[in-house]
């Protein structure tokens, strides 16, 4: 997430505002089992034409 954040602003104030807000905030780094709950999750929705 954070790295599409920074892909939408431009400018190092921008970039180094946004670096700073989000310091606070730990990395969740997902599982095998979160890509594939994931994946099915994905699957359903498309099955069902969401």
């Amino acid at each position: 997430m954070l790295q599409e954040l920074l892909q939408g602003f431009s400018g190092p104030k921008a970039r180094d505002n946004i670096v700073e807000r989000f310091a606070a905030f730990a990395f969740v780094e997902p599982d095998r089992q979160d890509y594939i709950d994931a994946a099915e999750a994905r699957n359903i929705c498309r099955r069902r034409g969401v």
